[in-house]
C-alpha cells in the first residue's frame, strides 16, 4: 500500500492545504492538495505515478512535517 497526494493547477498561493511545486511539470502553476491523501495498492500504484524534481519532494516533506507536527 502507498500513500500519495493528489496534484492541480487550480490551487491557492498561501494556503495551509496547498503546496506550491515548480512549473516543470504542466508548465504551469501545480500544486499539491494536502487535504487529500489517499492510499493506493501496488497496481494502482504503478498506473498512475508522478515524479517530483528532488526539490519539490524535500518541500513537500517539510511542508507536510509542519502539517502534521
Amino acid at each position: 500500500m502507498f500513500f500519495c497526494f493528489s496534484m492541480t493547477t487550480k490551487g491557492k498561493d498561501n494556503n495551509l492545504f496547498y503546496i506550491k511545486l515548480s512549473n516543470d511539470y504542466f508548465n504551469k502553476n501545480s500544486y499539491i492538495i494536502k487535504s487529500q491523501l489517499k492510499s493506493l495498492d501496488k497496481k494502482r500504484f504503478i498506473k498512475k505515478i508522478w515524479i517530483l524534481w528532488n526539490k519539490d519532494f524535500y518541500e513537500i516533506k517539510k511542508e507536510l512535517k509542519n502539517f502534521i507536527f
